[in-house]
């Protein structure tokens, strides 16, 4: 038997999947997706062999014996090039009939290093703590605290998923076990600061285990940190409140209260949260992505299906900010919700659709299906995967179903959500009664890039129509930016006097900033490149052999990574205006950026060297929420203030039927605050009877940048924003002081949820958002408030 040799590979199937021999990784078969699998039932099950036909049965259930044994031979000879290269034993052993995994042959394998059994703290002495002080230093947070075969599925494995899920749970038991004999070895040693750590991964991995919380809490307290431990027990108590609408344990109340006792001054316990308090029910825009694969080979397939699963993720995860559902082969949702009001979460999933289409288009041997629906649900309280598979998912699936292939389909609330921004056809009717089900299907083939003037223009923006006409006809670079919230009418302005505006031939291009959390450098820029057709495109371009769409490749010839002065980027731009070409023309040019707040900065200062040095000069207008907060901009600004009364009741000429009163038109328009959008949703649905969707998440983000203090907002929605601070402090869910309530409405006015009438006495700064508020939560909340308030009285 030859003895462990440095040359032998080290296997890490927990937390990361990856073969080592040395500081060299050796790379998985990229072919075949199943090898994965294979070695980690092998090296899980490694105590006997398995027989060929089990394993070709467990792995290949759908194939015929005679074609299953000839996959599981060609994985297997997969696995062996890469275990036993380069003149190593290979641990996979097998013969004629079977197949089995001698750990003597390889160097390290986290699952048997996790599997070694420790001693009981209960009475260990100087000698064991020492030789597990030893054994600790390989244990890894991977090896404590790492999944086994993390992110690793086989669909249509359906024997193999039951045992990955059970493996995955006995390894886990096993590393509770082993955290809590490590906690217990470390104390006894005097590392506390070592057991703390162990303590925080215990927790990780548990999380609703209120023992490990008391343990984790104590040990706090007995470092002489009652604060943090204090922190931990509100964070977990406000999940539970929010998840489970349920309180902590007595004892774990008990101990919060023994902490609280024994402290001076006392510790605030509103801390700071990333979500609001409002039970978790929030609008949201799913996404549902089907990836089909034409491959005949299943290996090939199922490779295929998991890299496009991987780049799917990594777009709307990382790049657009989605929260990921699940993903198990039938197709994979997606949700788009805070921080973006609802209008902003369909349009992120529209994009995200498009660029998803595009994709597919240009591969060979896949094909695409996304569906996309709104409608409400409670969302995850952190990061981690949340389960909300519910009726919202059912209908997306349904809405998937019904797409074609390489085309986005849409609901009906989508429909209505993207009607600002783009024009849908309709597909089909499908009604039922039921809230929150498909009334219709929509369909659009691209995207809509053209600026029309609103069926009802806007009054009362003659000053900004002046304004644009007069910066445009000065000799000076015309560069102007129109910033305004979201529903103010910013598109409907720049359409309107484009209308009026006599072109002669002049060009207008328009570039719809890609809604990335994070841009690359020139990404706006080389999407607005490959929204034209090739014979428009830059000869540099078409005829290079790269394909348009691998911008990573033009920013790194062109060294837009490297830039680190004003002359370089001087240099750079120089370099990226022969790009335009054709797009140029003798005549003038007018680019028109939307959703400036997307856009990265690279390409906005592209943009506004255009606009100063390049001749004719075009005219650069910009419109969106805010400029990107890293630069400065050299040009004009328009900010768009509330419609007056006399705009407003224009508006509602068109949009309120001729039977309304006046006085109903005049508390409609009361209600928006003079913002076209809500004018416009609140005579979409006769003014005051209902709140749309849209509506709601028009104010959310204000909402939810609040914090801590939402429940107090809430108080206030309900309670009046006149009650005295003694009754608003005694409905709050925990202690809380008048001067603690004082301080919260301050920074609510400070960050304009509110507005100050006179020294004490506030308002909300939007009449609708107290009823948002309530609409936003639960209601048996708004009960618990309303008794509350009821025996204030009595």
């Amino acid at each position: 038997m030859p003895a462990p040799s440095s040359d032998f590979c080290d296997i890490l199937l927990l937390g990361t999947t990856s073969i080592r021999v040395g500081r060299q990784e050796l790379p998985f078969p990229k072919r075949y997706r199943k090898a994965l699998g294979l070695l980690g039932f092998l090296a899980s099950e490694r105590h006997k062999p398995h027989s060929r036909d089990y394993l070709a049965a467990l792995f290949w259930p759908e194939l015929d014996e005679s074609a299953a044994r000839c996959n599981l031979r060609q994985v297997l000879s997969s696995l062996n090039q890469t275990l036993g290269g380069a003149g190593r034993p290979s641990p996979l052993q097998s013969c004629r009939h079977s197949i089995g995994f001698r750990s003597e042959l390889v160097a390290s394998l986290d699952l048997a290093t996790l599997e070694h059994s420790l001693p009981a703290c209960d009475s260990c002495h100087a000698d064991e703590c020492r030789s597990l002080a030893d054994l600790a230093a390989r244990l890894t947070p991977h090896i404590l605290g790492g999944d086994f075969l993390p992110a690793y599925s086989l669909p249509g494995c359906d024997e193999f998923e039951l045992w990955l899920a059970h493996k995955r749970e006995q390894l886990r038991m096993q590393q509770l076990l082993l955290l809590q004999r490590l906690i217990g070895c470390c104390q006894c040693s005097g590392a506390d600061e070592q057991a703390l750590d162990y303590a925080h991964l215990l927790m990780k991995i548990d999380p609703d285990n209120e023992m490990h919380l008391r343990q984790v809490m104590g040990m706090h307290a007995a470092a002489g940190h009652p604060g943090a431990a204090l922190k931990l027990f509100e964070s977990f108590s406000r999940r539970l409140r929010r998840e489970l609408d349920v309180a902590p344990e007595a004892a774990t109340l008990a101990l919060r209260d023994k902490l609280l006792n024994g402290m001076a001054p006392r510790v605030s316990l509103m801390a700071p949260s990333p979500f609001p308090v409002i039970q978790k029910v929030s609008l949201v825009v799913v996404l549902r992505v089907q990836w089909f694969s034409l491959s005949q080979d299943p290996e090939e397939a199922s490779q295929r299906l998991y890299d496009l699963d991987q780049m799917t993720r990594a777009l709307l995860g990382k790049k657009m900010g989605a929260f990921h559902l699940n993903s198990a082969g039938k197709g994979a949702f997606f949700y788009f919700g805070w921080p973006n009001a609802i209008v902003d979460a369909a349009w992120l999933a529209w994009s995200a659709a498009l660029r998803l289409s595009t994709w597919a288009r240009a591969c060979q041997d896949a094909r695409v299906k996304i569906g996309i629906h709104c409608g409400r649900l409670f969302s995850s309280l952190d990061n981690t995967i949340p389960d909300l598979l519910g009726e919202i998912t059912e209908e997306t699936a349904r809405v998937c179903h019904n797409a074609q292939y390489n085309q986005p389909l849409v609901s009906d609330k989508v429909q209505q959500l993207l009607a600002y921004r783009v024009r849908l056809h309709k597909l089909q009717d499908r009604r039922r009664q039921s809230d929150g089900t498909v009334q219709a299907l929509y369909y659009q083939a691209e995207e809509n890039q053209a600026a029309t003037a609103p069926a009802s223009p806007l009054q009362g923006r003659d000053p900004q129509l002046e304004k644009l006409t007069e910066i445009r006809q000065d000799t000076g670079p015309g560069m102007v930016a129109i910033l305004a919230g979201a529903g103010m009418g910013k598109t409907a302005l720049v359409a309107q006097w484009l209308a009026r505006q006599p072109m002669q031939g002049d060009t207008l291009h328009r570039l719809c900033c890609q809604p990335d959390l994070q841009p690359a450098p020139l990404e706006t820029l080389f999407h607005f490149l490959t929204s034209f057709p090739p014979s428009a495109r830059v000869g540099a371009i078409s005829s290079s052999g790269r394909h348009l769409y691998d911008y990573e490749q033009w920013i790194s010839d062109l060294d837009a990574v490297n830039i680190r002065n004003d002359d370089h980027k001087h240099r750079l731009f120089s370099r990226l205006v022969p790009l335009l070409g054709p797009l140029r023309p003798s005549h003038a040019t007018l680019y028109w950026l939307e959703d400036v707040h997307w856009c990265d900065t690279l390409t906005l200062e592209f943009f506004i060297h255009l606009a100063r040095h390049a001749r004719p000069a075009p005219f650069l207008l910009v419109t969106g929420h805010q400029l990107p907060t890293t630069m400065a901009w050299p040009g004009h600004c328009l900010n768009l203030p509330p419609l007056p009364l006399s705009a407003g009741q224009a508006l509602l000429q068109h949009w309120l039927p001729e039977t309304a009163s006046a006085e109903h038109r005049q508390q409609c328009f009361h209600l928006s605050g003079g913002i076209p959008l809500v004018l416009k949703l609140l005579a979409e649905h006769q003014g005051t009877q209902q709140i749309p969707d849209a509506l709601i998440a028009l104010f959310s983000p204000d909402i939810d940048r609040q914090g801590r203090h939402r429940e107090l907002a809430l108080i206030l929605a309900v309670a009046g924003t006149d009650t005295p601070h003694e009754e608003l402090a005694a409905l709050m869910p925990e202690k809380t002081t008048r001067e603690e309530i004082a301080e919260a409405m301050a920074a609510m006015v400070e960050s304009g949820l509110l507005y100050r009438v006179t020294g004490t006495r506030v308002r909300f700064t939007h009449p609708l958002i107290p009823r948002i508020l309530e609409e936003l939560n639960a209601p048996s909340h708004i009960r618990r408030i309303r008794q509350a308030l009821m025996q204030a009285v009595c």
